[in-house]
Protein backbone atom coordinates (compact mmCIF):
# COMPACT_ATOMS: atom_id res chain seq x y z
CA UNK A 1 0.00 0.00 0.00
CA UNK A 2 1.79 3.71 -0.98
CA UNK A 3 1.92 6.49 1.71
CA UNK A 4 -0.90 8.79 1.58
CA UNK A 5 -0.29 11.16 -1.48
CA UNK A 6 1.37 8.79 -3.75
CA UNK A 7 0.29 7.94 -6.68
CA UNK A 8 -0.10 4.45 -7.11
CA UNK A 9 0.22 4.16 -11.04
CA UNK A 10 -0.54 -0.12 -10.80
CA UNK A 11 -3.86 0.69 -9.15
CA UNK A 12 -4.75 2.85 -11.56
CA UNK A 13 -3.79 1.08 -14.83
CA UNK A 14 -6.09 -1.83 -12.75
CA UNK A 15 -8.80 0.47 -12.50
CA UNK A 16 -8.71 2.06 -15.96
CA UNK A 17 -8.78 -1.84 -17.86
CA UNK A 18 -11.49 -2.68 -14.99
CA UNK A 19 -13.80 0.52 -16.28
CA UNK A 20 -12.46 0.79 -19.91
CA UNK A 21 -13.60 -3.54 -20.17
CA UNK A 22 -10.40 -3.81 -22.29
CA UNK A 23 -6.69 -5.61 -21.79
CA UNK A 24 -3.27 -3.48 -21.48
CA UNK A 25 -2.87 -4.69 -24.84
CA UNK A 26 -6.01 -3.59 -26.05
CA UNK A 27 -5.60 0.19 -23.92
CA UNK A 28 -4.10 2.36 -26.57
CA UNK A 29 -6.21 1.59 -29.18
CA UNK A 30 -9.58 2.13 -27.08
CA UNK A 31 -10.91 5.41 -27.75
CA UNK A 32 -14.10 5.04 -25.32
CA UNK A 33 -14.78 8.61 -23.89
CA UNK A 34 -15.37 7.15 -20.04
CA UNK A 35 -11.64 5.96 -20.27
CA UNK A 36 -10.42 9.06 -20.82
CA UNK A 37 -12.71 10.61 -18.69
CA UNK A 38 -12.01 8.37 -15.54
CA UNK A 39 -8.14 8.51 -16.20
CA UNK A 40 -8.55 12.56 -15.83
CA UNK A 41 -10.37 12.21 -12.66
CA UNK A 42 -8.19 10.01 -11.42
CA UNK A 43 -5.00 11.60 -12.01
CA UNK A 44 -6.66 15.12 -10.92
CA UNK A 45 -7.32 12.69 -7.27
CA UNK A 46 -3.72 11.62 -7.60
CA UNK A 47 -2.15 15.33 -7.99
CA UNK A 48 -4.29 16.38 -5.10
CA UNK A 49 -2.94 14.67 -2.04
CA UNK A 50 -0.19 17.31 -0.47
CA UNK A 51 0.94 18.37 2.79
CA UNK A 52 -1.30 20.16 5.07
CA UNK A 53 0.33 22.99 6.45
CA UNK A 54 -2.72 24.34 9.00
CA UNK A 55 -1.60 24.96 12.22
CA UNK A 56 1.92 25.12 11.51
CA UNK A 57 3.98 28.32 12.20
CA UNK A 58 5.88 30.30 10.21
CA UNK A 59 8.31 33.12 11.73
CA UNK A 60 5.33 35.41 11.91
CA UNK A 61 2.79 33.64 9.99
CA UNK A 62 0.11 30.90 11.58
CA UNK A 63 -1.73 28.81 8.91
CA UNK A 64 -5.54 28.82 8.95
CA UNK A 65 -6.25 26.44 6.53
CA UNK A 66 -6.04 25.95 2.52
CA UNK A 67 -7.28 28.78 0.16
CA UNK A 68 -7.09 26.43 -3.27
CA UNK A 69 -5.12 27.78 -6.04
CA UNK A 70 -4.04 30.41 -8.51
CA UNK A 71 -4.20 30.64 -12.04
CA UNK A 72 -1.29 28.83 -12.13
CA UNK A 73 -1.86 25.98 -10.51
CA UNK A 74 0.17 26.93 -7.08
CA UNK A 75 -1.32 26.31 -4.28
CA UNK A 76 -2.09 28.81 -1.52
CA UNK A 77 -2.45 28.75 2.34
CA UNK A 78 -5.08 31.22 4.51
CA UNK A 79 -2.58 32.26 7.07
CA UNK A 80 -2.87 34.91 10.03
CA UNK A 81 -0.03 37.12 10.71
CA UNK A 82 1.03 36.99 14.84
CA UNK A 83 2.01 40.26 15.31
CA UNK A 84 -1.08 42.62 13.63
CA UNK A 85 -2.97 39.83 13.55
CA UNK A 86 -4.03 40.56 9.83
CA UNK A 87 -5.20 37.77 7.31
CA UNK A 88 -3.32 37.13 3.98
CA UNK A 89 -3.34 34.37 1.12
CA UNK A 90 0.54 33.31 0.74
CA UNK A 91 1.86 30.79 -1.90
CA UNK A 92 2.89 27.38 -0.04
CA UNK A 93 6.54 27.62 -1.91
CA UNK A 94 6.72 30.89 -0.29
CA UNK A 95 6.00 30.08 3.04
CA UNK A 96 8.26 26.65 2.97
CA UNK A 97 10.81 28.28 1.30
CA UNK A 98 11.09 30.90 4.33
CA UNK A 99 10.66 33.61 2.03
CA UNK A 100 7.06 34.98 3.64
CA UNK A 101 7.89 36.00 6.99
CA UNK A 102 4.81 38.54 7.34
CA UNK A 103 2.58 39.94 6.32
CA UNK A 104 4.10 43.18 5.29
CA UNK A 105 3.73 44.70 8.53
CA UNK A 106 7.45 44.44 9.84
CA UNK A 107 8.55 45.87 6.20
CA UNK A 108 6.24 48.86 6.90
CA UNK A 109 7.75 49.27 10.30
CA UNK A 110 11.14 49.48 9.33
CA UNK A 111 10.49 51.64 6.88
CA UNK A 112 8.73 54.24 9.42
CA UNK A 113 11.52 54.07 11.39
CA UNK A 114 13.84 54.20 8.62
CA UNK A 115 12.29 57.54 7.64
CA UNK A 116 12.34 59.03 10.85
CA UNK A 117 15.94 58.51 10.95
CA UNK A 118 16.80 59.98 8.13
CA UNK A 119 13.80 62.93 8.94
CA UNK A 120 15.94 63.59 11.87
CA UNK A 121 19.61 63.84 10.66
CA UNK A 122 17.80 66.20 8.12
CA UNK A 123 16.53 68.20 10.88
CA UNK A 124 19.58 67.96 13.05
CA UNK A 125 21.64 68.93 9.83
CA UNK A 126 19.46 72.19 10.27
CA UNK A 127 20.25 73.71 13.13
CA UNK A 128 17.12 72.03 15.23
CA UNK A 129 18.75 70.20 18.50
CA UNK A 130 18.03 66.70 18.96
CA UNK A 131 15.19 67.01 21.09
CA UNK A 132 13.17 69.40 19.07
CA UNK A 133 13.60 67.08 15.96
CA UNK A 134 12.08 64.14 17.70
CA UNK A 135 9.22 66.33 19.22
CA UNK A 136 8.41 67.57 15.98
CA UNK A 137 8.69 64.24 13.86
CA UNK A 138 6.34 62.81 16.54
CA UNK A 139 3.70 65.33 16.43
CA UNK A 140 3.89 64.85 12.82
CA UNK A 141 3.70 60.88 12.81
CA UNK A 142 1.29 61.15 15.10
CA UNK A 143 3.72 59.11 17.80
CA UNK A 144 2.60 59.99 21.61
CA UNK A 145 5.27 61.29 23.76
CA UNK A 146 6.37 58.74 26.58
CA UNK A 147 8.80 61.21 28.52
Amino acid sequence: MPAAGLFDSRRFLDELYRVCSTTEADFHRCGRQSCWRFCCAFLAEAVKAFNDLTGQKFVYLRVIGYAGTDIHRRRGWRVRCELCGRTKIVLAANLLSGRSKSCGCVAYLKARIRMKRLMLGEKMSNGMTMEQAKAELDAWLGIPDHS
